[in-house]
């Protein structure tokens, strides 16, 4: 099988997947952030949130690092790392593309330090709206 036609369909199993990588970031990312609301109820929602969302989007480019490595058939979409990034996980995403060296060659993937910037914009910004 040619190398595009290999490509092609990796492309397609990736999208076909997407929503379940996505979901299976965020619902642990919720339920994680009520636990730990519950258990320190003095700490921010917004403040738990960010701490949980940063640490699942750090695990996700972890393991899309791991299956590059690998070869693997099916990767975590693009869109899913930058939803998690603009959703929250900024933080986790910036240290996980320097901690594990993913997505890091700028001149392929200049997208994801402006999604990065972006999103630490919406969210400086959600913080100002939040605290004044």
């Amino acid at each position: 099988m040619s190398k595009i036609v290999h490509n092609m369909q990796r492309s397609y199993r990736s999208k076909k997947y997407q929503w379940q990588f996505a979901l299976g970031a965020l619902a642990p990312s919720i339920i994680l952030t009520l636990v730990l609301r519950f258990v320190f109820p003095s700490l921010p929602i917004y403040f738990s949130w960010l701490v949980m969302i940063s640490l699942a989007t750090f695990v996700y480019f972890g393991w899309d690092k791991y299956k590059a490595r690998n070869d693997a058939d099916v990767r975590i979409p693009e869109i899913v790392l930058h939803m998690l990034s603009l959703f929250g996980g900024f933080v986790g995403g910036f240290v996980g593309m320097q901690f594990f060296r993913h997505k890091t060659n700028f001149s392929e993937n200049w997208i994801f330090p402006v999604v990065m910037g972006l999103a630490l914009i919406l969210h400086a910004v959600l913080l100002y709206f939040l605290i004044f």
